[in-house]
């Protein structure tokens, strides 16, 4: 009797076919798992043993971060993780106060634009210039507001 459906459509049914297809199957696969286990143990061996040979008495950075974790040295790394922390958050507020600064002093222009278009701008800086530096021995310039207030 044939089938028509199936892989054996053309041939009938043969149990010696399925048992050959399972044992290429169960070889390829061994194979493929010998080449990866011999791929990790490549990699391990390439990371570990060489990695210690080539490093044997010599002062690294995994050692020092080995030491560090080990002693639990928490009066040295606390601050220094506390101060990277918390300059990270200060530059992190001062870049987002910056951008708002810009726009809103953008929706104030607008606005007063739309206000009274023949206003003039007031000639304030987005961001100010930082002042020039004097010569050394030269006093800054005198105002004379102190004088002005002994006359009065």
């Amino acid at each position: 009797m044939t089938n028509d459906k199936g892989p054996n459509r053309h041939e009938e049914w043969d149990p010696n076919h399925d048992r050959r297809f399972a044992i290429i199957v169960l070889i390829f696969r061994t194979i493929w798992l010998v080449v990866k286990a011999a791929v990790v143990v490549a990699i391990i061996y390439m990371v570990f043993p060489l990695s210690l040979r080539e490093t044997a008495g010599k002062q690294t950075v995994i050692e020092i971060m080995f030491n560090i974790i080990t002693n639990l040295k928490l009066h040295v790394v606390l601050p220094a993780a506390l101060a990277a922390a918390f300059g990270g958050l200060w530059a992190r507020e001062r870049r987002v106060r910056k951008k708002a600064v810009a726009r809103e002093h953008m929706r104030v222009e607008e606005l007063e634009k739309e206000k009274d278009p023949d206003r003039t701008s007031s000639g304030l800086e987005e961001y100010p210039r930082p002042r020039e530096p004097q010569p050394a021995g030269r006093k800054p310039k005198d105002s004379g507001w102190k004088r002005k207030r002994k006359e009065k």
